[in-house]
């Protein structure tokens, strides 16, 4: 095995725990919000958490599929920026043609409007913080991503539950969006970090010097390839997801509160053991 990729099993022991210690942080709000909380919002945190994790699928279109696979393997410092470039510029105008639909589920009903806000303040920083965790693993740095990892989904849920222990009239679902949007959002922000500090390039002297009109229609050729690419993954991905998310309204359609609010938890209790899964093996293959 090449030295660039050796995963030492101190890492891996401070990798798993990292990413074990998030589950858990998980699946400890899910037991405290079955005890602390009303069923109809035990209920609908799940749908919204549930719609959140498919919509910043959808919205990506699944382009990192591609653009990850372009940049493991790269030592060139300069293309591997160039690729991020691409990437985002995909997403700006995915996000233009993916994110108005999205009202539809207020339209309809399936979410109160009265979140309309945080729905998409969280989606955009759960997607945006996502891709980060993504970039930050094909660069190699396995132990970062954890981090981050568990800055997006560990830390907020400890401080909340200390918020709502201490203080029982903050107990609702907004303050729990309010968290998970801060969460996310420092997340985002110190990917940005790693990143820029793992290529050590700046940013602005390479956008301004490849701004020629060879470089531009280089750039649009590969976000087409990596467009077409993609699409296959997308689909896929799309019936997977929606199978994880319409279960939710089906049961919220057709059951009680109580019910759905026990569905969300016994669900989320067997994705918290599968995901345990992930750390140990898949994230360093």
């Amino acid at each position: 095995m090449p030295s660039s990729l050796k995963i030492y099993p101190s890492q891996r022991v401070i990798n798993v725990f990292l990413r074990g210690f998030t589950m858990f942080s998980k699946l400890i709000l899910i037991f405290f919000l079955i005890e602390l909380f009303e069923p109809k919002d035990v209920g609908l945190w799940g749908m919204f958490v549930a719609t959140v994790a498919t919509s910043a699928l959808i919205i990506g279109g699944d382009y990192y599929s591609f653009s990850n696979r372009e940049l493991i393997g790269l030592n060139d410092k300069y293309k591997q920026v160039d690729i991020l470039k691409n990437q985002w510029t995909a997403y700006f105008f995915l996000y233009l043609i993916l994110l108005p639909p999205q009202l539809m589920l207020f339209y309809y009903k399936f979410l109160p409007w009265e979140y309309l806000s945080w729905y998409f303040l969280i989606l955009i920083v759960e997607h945006q913080s996502q891709e980060m965790y993504r970039i930050i693993i094909a660069l190699k740095h396995q132990i970062s991503a954890s981090v981050l990892l568990f800055v997006r989904y560990g830390i907020w849920v400890w401080i909340v539950l200390w918020i709502f222990l201490t203080y029982p009239e903050s107990r609702s679902v907004k303050v729990l969006f309010q968290a998970w949007f801060i969460g996310g959002l420092f997340s985002l922000v110190a990917g940005i970090v790693v990143i820029k500090k793992s290529l050590g390039i700046n940013f602005n002297k390479i956008s301004n010097s490849n701004s020629n009109s060879n470089s531009n229609s280089n750039s649009k050729f590969n976000i087409i390839k990596g467009l077409k690419v993609s699409v296959v993954f997308f689909i896929a991905t799309v019936f997977l997801k929606i199978l994880f998310t319409s279960d939710k309204y089906i049961i919220d359609e057709l059951g009680s509160d109580a019910e759905l609010a026990a569905y969300v938890f016994y669900t989320a209790i067997v994705f918290g053991i599968m995901n345990l899964l992930d750390p140990a093996i898949f994230s360093f293959l």
